[in-house]
């Protein structure tokens, strides 16, 4: 007897029933996967047709300095190590007072040094040791410049010696990088779009922007690199009292419509 719609007769005699459902064939599977890499293979083609154009623009900003850093050394001598410690820590003490009180701070020591002396006199292959001399080289703050003769007259009358200015700055640092980097990318710009009238487009937005350190070593990042114009740790006749500047270099990308 044939059997109901959904029936299936089988050799035991028994009905099984089935649901015409669709299945996902191995045809349709192939299908689908060529079709998302034909996506992403037309987003990545889109990508690199886009027209680029990378450039370096250079800022610079000045002011006049109203920061100063003044060196000093502070030297004891004494037959002990323990000694030679204690007078110069009195000494650092009377002169941060001293310059304290004309108008500098944040006397603070940067290192020193232990020196043992010996005893030549005696003619012997191990001169012997009679004291120890500590030289500590010492930094202060003047943030006020016309305090700083008054500074290095208190750091001379208190027992420092080899006194000297070692750099100057300015308290509107941060304002002197925003400057900078805002006339770096002016630079940029104006590059850029000579360039991309020659190309016939026109200019479109930043992509990237990256400090010259970075894109030399082929990295990348919202940075820049600053150069001061006077030496931190320059000499005297090397530090420019009347200016100090920052400069900024940055390697800009622009789209191109």
């Amino acid at each position: 007897m044939p059997g109901r719609e959904g029936e299936h007769p089988n050799p035991s005699g028994r009905v099984s029933f089935y649901r015409n459902r669709p299945l996902e064939t191995t045809y349709m599977k192939q299908t689908r996967l060529l079709v998302i890499l034909f996506l992403v293979f037309a987003a990545s083609q889109a990508a690199l047709a886009q027209r680029t154009i990378t450039v370096m623009g250079d800022g610079t900003s000045a002011v006049k300095p109203d920061l100063a850093t003044i060196t000093m050394t502070v030297t004891a001598q004494d037959p002990t190590v323990q000694g030679a410690f204690a007078k110069s820590e009195a000494a650092a003490a009377t002169i941060t007072k001293a310059i304290t009180a004309a108008g500098g701070s944040d006397f603070e020591m940067r290192t020193f040094a232990l020196n043992p002396t010996y005893d030549y006199s005696q003619p012997t292959s191990s001169p012997k040791v009679v004291g120890y001399t500590l030289i500590n080289y010492y930094e202060a703050k003047i943030r006020d410049l016309k305090a700083l003769p008054r500074v290095l007259d208190a750091a001379s009358g208190g027992g420092a010696t080899n006194l000297g200015i070692d750099s100057y700055g300015s308290s509107k640092s941060s304002k002197l990088k925003d400057e900078a980097v805002k006339e770096a990318l002016a630079d940029a710009r104006e590059k850029a779009e000579k360039l991309a009238k020659e190309m016939g487009g026109t200019l479109g937005e930043i992509m990237s922007i990256s400090d010259k350190e970075a894109a030399g070593v082929g990295g990348s990042g919202g940075g820049y690199q600053e150069h001061e114009e006077e030496e931190r740790r320059g000499m005297m006749g090397r530090i420019n009292p009347q200016e100090v500047s920052r400069t900024v270099e940055l390697k800009v990308t622009f789209t191109v419509r």
